[in-house]
């Protein structure tokens, strides 16, 4: 793996090439990830629901 550092106009820019990782570990993380995502999905969703029904109840919907 290879980590470049390169500064243009007073912002810095990493680059990072070549990374070599297991097909499992992959799988693994990606696993990790959609399980994690799924509590967020449905806190989102009970937010959405109450300003819905927020909206509908002052009459805006």
């Amino acid at each position: 793996m290879s980590i470049l550092y390169q500064q243009q106009n007073d912002e810095r820019h990493v680059i990072i090439r070549d990374i070599q990782i297991p097909f499992s570990t992959m799988v693994k993380i990606l696993v990790m990830v959609t399980l994690a995502s799924i509590p967020a999905v449905i806190i989102l969703g009970f937010i959405s629901g109450i300003v819905v029904l927020t909206l509908r109840v002052l009459g805006v919907f």
